[in-house]
């Protein structure tokens, strides 16, 4: 789960490959993203806390993803303008953009995406810290309880009918 951008795309000819890669290329050294050229193609990494785009082609066509999440909303919205910048070249070119900047969606609605995802992600982050402390009375907090009945009883399901009907005996 996060924000990714998966693409697919091909190319009529080498002469069009090569135009998707030097494009590729020169966009990210102009944005000072690191790029390391392969036997395939190109590796681009738009900011250290971003996965790759990896423009490797298998013979005429490329397929990838890249998640952007932890690099945040401009990075993501920078991505998505390579692929814009690529498109002429490409015969076919197939974006899943889960912010949907590809789609038409707005820098501001791309932001407050990112920003719902952190929200999500702080507040998972804290029910983990509240989890581990232990209830003033001594017991098990109860969302930790809640997680470690679910995994003795997926355990049990995995053992068997007589494993279950032995936990539900010693309830």
């Amino acid at each position: 789960m996060g924000v990714t951008i998966a693409y697919e795309g091909s190319v009529r000819d080498a002469v069009a490959r090569g135009i998707v890669l030097e494009t590729a290329r020169s966009f990210a050294r102009t944005r000072d993203w690191a790029v390391d050229n392969t036997p395939l193609g190109v590796v681009i990494t738009p900011h250290q806390k971003s996965e790759p785009v990896v423009i490797e082609f298998d013979k005429l066509s490329i397929s990838g993803s890249t998640k952007t999440q932890f690099a945040g909303a401009r990075v993501h919205w920078q991505v998505v303008e390579l692929f814009k910048a690529l498109q002429p070249a490409f015969v076919t070119l197939e974006i899943d953009d889960d912010a949907s900047a590809w789609d038409g969606a707005s820098p501001q609605d791309v932001e407050a995406l990112f920003t719902r995802f952190q929200e999500r992600i702080d507040h998972s982050r804290a029910q983990l810290a509240t989890a581990s402390d232990a209830d003033s009375d001594g017991g098990v907090h109860p969302v930790l309880q809640t997680l470690l009945i679910g995994l003795v009883m997926l355990a049990l399901l995995i053992a068997g009918g007589f494993a279950y009907s032995w936990w539900i005996g010693l309830l």
